[in-house]
C-alpha cells in the first residue's frame, strides 16, 4: 500500500515538474519575443506621443479661433446696437425735418435782436471800463504805499497821514482825518520839492516793477535851489556856513532817498542831478561825475559869448 503510494506521488510530481517546465518554457518565449518587438513599441509609442502634441496643437488652434469668433460677435453685436441707435437718431431727425415749416422773414425781430446786441455791447463797454477803474484803483494804491513811506523819511509836513497822487488833478494829497490837504496847502517849497521827488520816484519804481516801456531816468535841476538863500546859490562853494542844521538834514535826507531808491532799482534807473550844492559827505562825493564848475567854468564858454562876428 505505501510502495502505491509512493508510486501516484511520484507520478504526481512528475506531470507537476513538465507542467511547470512548460510553463517557464512559454513565459521565456514570451519574454523572448517581448524583447524582439520592444523597438517597435517604442517607436509606436513615440509616434502617439507626436500625434498627441498635434492634436493638442489642433485643440490650442481651435480654441483660439473659438475665443476670436466669439469676441468678433461680441463686436458685431455692439455695432449692430450702435448702428440702430444711429438709424433711430437719423429717423427723428428725418421727422424734425419733415414737419419743420420755414418761418418768414420778422423784420421786428430783427430789430429786436439789434437792439438787444447793442445793448450787450453797451453792458461789455461799462464792465470793461469798472475794470479798467479798478486796475487803476489798485495800481493808484501801490504808488500810494511807496509815496507815504518816503514821505516820512523826508519829514514832510502830514507825513503821519497816507500820501497819494491824484491822478485827476495831476497834485500830490496827504490824507488826514479832518481832510484832505492838496500839496498847494502844504505851505513851502521844501514840502512841494518833496512831493515831486515821491510822486516821480514812486512812478518810476511801479514802472520797472511791471517792466513798461517808459524811460528809465529822471533828470531833477537844482533840487537844493529850495534850501539855499539865492545870494549864496549863485557863488556856491560846497557847503557854505549859512545853511541851517535843519536844511543841511533835509538836503541829506533828499539825496539818501535818492541813493536809497536808485540801489534798490539798479540798474534799470538812472537818476541824473543837475545842482550847484557839492556836498561834503562820501557817498555824494562818489557820485560826482565831473568836477564842480568853478571859476567861470561854464556849459557855454566865456569866449563864445565874446566871439566878434
Amino acid at each position: 500500500m505505501a510502495a502505491l503510494l509512493f508510486v501516484l506521488i511520484q507520478k504526481f510530481d512528475s506531470r507537476l515538474l513538465q507542467h511547470i517546465n512548460k510553463s517557464l518554457q512559454r513565459l521565456y518565449d514570451n519574454l523572448q519575443v517581448v524583447i524582439r518587438e520592444q523597438p517597435k513599441l517604442r517607436n509606436y509609442i513615440n509616434g502617439l506621443e507626436k500625434d498627441k502634441e498635434k492634436v493638442q496643437e489642433i485643440i490650442k488652434t481651435v480654441s483660439l479661433s473659438i475665443e476670436t469668433l466669439i469676441n468678433e460677435n461680441e463686436v458685431a453685436t455692439e455695432i449692430e446696437d450702435l448702428n440702430r441707435r444711429i438709424s433711430r437718431v437719423i429717423g427723428r431727425i428725418s421727422l424734425f425735418l419733415e414737419s419743420y415749416q420755414e418761418i418768414q422773414d420778422d423784420h421786428e425781430l430783427k430789430r429786436e435782436i439789434s437792439d438787444l446786441d447793442s445793448h450787450i455791447s453797451y453792458l461789455e463797454t461799462l464792465l470793461e471800463e469798472d475794470k479798467k477803474e479798478e486796475l487803476l484803483s489798485s495800481i493808484l494804491s501801490r504808488i500810494s504805499k511807496y509815496m507815504t513811506e518816503w514821505a516820512k523819511e523826508l519829514e514832510l509836513e502830514h507825513s503821519d497821514s497816507p500820501y497819494r497822487l491824484d491822478i485827476k488833478n495831476l497834485t500830490v494829497i496827504a490824507d488826514q482825518e479832518e481832510r484832505p490837504i492838496p500839496m498847494k496847502r502844504m505851505g513851502s517849497g521844501e514840502n512841494w520839492l518833496g512831493c515831486h521827488l515821491i510822486s516821480h520816484l514812486a512812478l518810476h519804481k511801479y514802472f520797472i516793477q511791471k517792466q513798461r516801456p517808459i524811460p528809465s531816468f529822471l533828470i531833477l535841476d537844482q533840487p537844493t535851489q529850495v534850501y539855499f538863500p539865492p545870494e549864496l546859490y549863485q557863488k556856491m562853494e560846497g557847503d557854505p556856513e549859512e545853511l541851517t542844521d535843519d536844511d543841511r538834514k533835509a538836503v541829506k535826507m533828499m539825496f539818501d532817498l535818492l541813493f536809497k531808491v536808485c540801489l534798490e532799482l539798479n540798474p534799470n534807473l538812472q537818476i541824473i542831478v543837475l545842482d550847484h550844492a557839492n556836498l561834503q559827505y562820501t557817498e555824494f562825493q562818489n557820485a560826482l561825475v565831473e568836477d564842480p564848475w568853478r571859476n567861470e567854468m561854464a556849459l557855454i564858454p566865456k569866449e563864445w559869448i565874446n566871439f566878434d562876428i
